[in-house]
Formats: structure tokens, C-alpha cells, sequence
């Protein structure tokens, strides 16, 4: 009944499940969203997310992060989701910053201490792009301390690397720490 009432829902698989829908995660964001939001939002955790909105089905892979503290990982995508809906971005947008923001929020122990900043939300994407890697990447311990210390300068805090990185932005750091 509150689904029904709801502008927009999120909600875990699982919990989609008890409402007694069944499927795929479309079908379940689907159905969410049928109950009458016409908006939903079926979070997948480390498999992604999958919005339904307009009748439309949207889907966002998850952004691949050594994880440390799976607490406060779903509430970080909620509002990371809601942020954009407020700036009036469309729902590729929402989805990607909110796997962004669960992303971040799983790489350090405790429900809020790893939520990202907007500042550290585009450097991320800009400097960053997520990428699956198939290729290990060995960094001398000058470039890695080098390396920290300019992610340390860049968040604001101390920073540990536990950064697994494609060819191309492995070239990059490369001829940018010698």
C-alpha cells in the first residue's frame, strides 16, 4: 500500500520479492513501479541497479571497488539517486552516481565515512574511468607512494591504493610519475 502511494521507491531484490513480484531485476523495478510510483528503483548491490521510469528500463553496472564495509552502501545509493533527481538529471545519470556513491561508501569501515563528495564525485570520473581489469598492474613503491600522496591531495585525507587500473590509465600514471 505504501509502494502505491510513493512518488518513487527503492528497493533491494529481496525486498521486491516480498511484495510477491517476481522476474528479472527489470521486471521487478517494473512491477515496482506499476504498483503506482511509476518510478522504481530495484538496488542489486555489487550486480548493479536497474530503474524503471516512464516505462522505461535503465540499468547501471556496479562500479567495481575492493570492498571493506558493505554498511550504509544501500542508503549512499539512495542519495546519491536522490541528489540528481533534484538537479533535474536524467536516470542514467542518477544510476551512475549513485553506483558511485555506494562504491565509495564500501571502501572504508563504517556507514558514512567513505560518502563522496560532488568535488570527489567528477574527479573520479574524470580521472578514474572505471574499467574491469583483466591485467595486473605492477607500480614501483615510488610511484605507489607518489601516487597515494596525490590521492591524499585530491580527497583531502590520508588515502591508501588498493586501485586496480586498465592499460590505457596505467600509460597515463606511468609518464606522469616517471
Amino acid at each position: 500500500d505504501l509502494a502505491a502511494r510513493a512518488d518513487l521507491v527503492f528497493a533491494g531484490d529481496d525486498e521486491a520479492e516480498l511484495l510477491g513480484l517476481t522476474g528479472d531485476p527489470a521486471a521487478l523495478a517494473g512491477g515496482l513501479a506499476a504498483l503506482g510510483a511509476g518510478h522504481a528503483v530495484v538496488k542489486l548491490g555489487g550486480r548493479g541497479a536497474v530503474a524503471a521510469v516512464d516505462g522505461r528500463v535503465h540499468a547501471v553496472d556496479p562500479v567495481p571497488v575492493r570492498a571493506v564495509d558493505p554498511v550504509g552502501a544501500g542508503d549512499a545509493f539512495v542519495a546519491g539517486y536522490l541528489a540528481e533527481t533534484l538537479a533535474g538529471r536524467p536516470v542514467p545519470e542518477r544510476l551512475a552516481t549513485a553506483a558511485a556513491c555506494g562504491a565509495f561508501a564500501v571502501t572504508v569501515p563504517g556507514d558514512w565515512e567513505g560518502l563522496p563528495t560532488r568535488d570527489e564525485l567528477a574527479a573520479a570520473r574524470r580521472e578514474l574511468s572505471v574499467a574491469r581489469v583483466t591485467t595486473p598492474v605492477r607500480l614501483t613503491p615510488d610511484q605507489e607512494q607518489r601516487l597515494t600522496g596525490s590521492l591524499s591531495r585530491l580527497y583531502g585525507r590520508p588515502m591508501s591504493l588498493q586501485v586496480d587500473l586498465d592499460e590505457s590509465l596505467l600509460g597515463k600514471l606511468k609518464r606522469l610519475l616517471g
